[in-house]
């Protein structure tokens, strides 16, 4: 089984706290119900069903991330399973570098500038994809008048934020192609998530060259490599998320756009990932009595 989130030894939630006490390490009670629930308890309805035809299985568990390896392994319904961390596979030969001016002219995006990169699906209504956070690091940053913020996901708010500085919002991106081209049309990309497995704008930005912002938190130590192919804030710390962004951006040289390259190829090339799960499969056979 390949969790690319919690909902597998949670009960109907996708995500939940990851503290000591949460109900996936204590199992889900009548005591420690969510008190924003109200009715009936479906998330420990659901976890149950679970515990009943999942608990007793020899499962092989495969998550993208040390962090979800570590609550998958901590977990009360897989506690006991062979868990093992493979990240999520890259098409290298989609997300590469190109020229940056030739990626903003296709995406009619500014020639001249320091773009700052934002993208998740109705990412600025999701709280755990911290867009609040980015506000306001960017307003911290608004006296650099020459960055802009590039967000892909959704279109232009009947009501912009007021960052201090200017905003783009480029819809979504149907194609892998088009995504490969906004990564190489920003300076950096910021992920500002406040709980994240391995987050693919993070590697995919990284294949194509570009340093990437997030929180040393969850996934993304997984992800980036400090101040070597980005930089990994203070939690939730939009002060240092500024301070991260700013850094990405001064430092911006050939050396910093090879090294984020060099590290997607080496750890999430297609390649690379196909051969870890030739040797699990492998693993788990031989261990088997036939």
């Amino acid at each position: 089984m390949t969790l690319h989130d919690m909902w597998a030894f949670c009960g109907g939630e996708h995500y939940c706290s990851d503290d000591v006490n949460s109900r996936f390490r204590l199992g889900y009670s009548a005591n420690n119900k969510v008190d924003l629930l109200s009715g009936i308890d479906l998330n420990r309805f659901i976890w149950n069903e679970k515990m009943k035809y999942w608990k007793a299985k020899n499962f092989t568990i495969v998550t993208p991330s040390q962090w979800l390896s570590q609550c998958a392994k901590e977990s009360m319904l897989f506690k006991g399973c062979n868990i093992v961390t493979i990240p999520n596979a890259l098409d290298i030969d989609v997300f590469k570098p190109i020229d940056k001016k030739i990626a903003r002219e296709l995406l009619n995006l500014p020639l001249e500038g320091k773009l700052v990169g934002f993208g998740a699906l109705g990412g600025s209504k999701d709280l755990r994809k911290g867009f609040d956070l980015l506000e306001e690091a960017l307003k911290k940053l608004s006296f650099k008048e020459d960055y802009r913020c590039v967000v892909f996901g959704q279109s232009t708010p009947k009501k912009v934020p007021n960052l201090g500085l200017p905003i783009n919002y480029i819809g979504h991106l149907n194609d892998d192609i088009t995504l490969a081209l906004f990564y190489n049309a920003i300076d950096v990309m910021v992920v500002p998530s406040r709980q994240e497995n391995l987050p693919q704008t993070a590697t995919e930005s990284q294949a194509c060259g570009t340093p990437v912002v997030a929180f040393n938190t969850t996934g993304f130590p997984d992800v980036i490599e400090h101040k070597v192919t980005g930089y990994l804030a203070n939690v939730f710390d939009s002060n240092d998320l500024a301070s991260g962004i700013k850094w990405c951006i001064d430092n911006y040289s050939h050396d910093l756009h090879s090294k984020c390259r060099d590290r997607a190829v080496s750890l999430w090339s297609q390649n690379v990932i196909s051969k870890k799960y030739t040797q699990l499969y492998y693993s788990i056979i031989n261990s088997r009595d036939i």
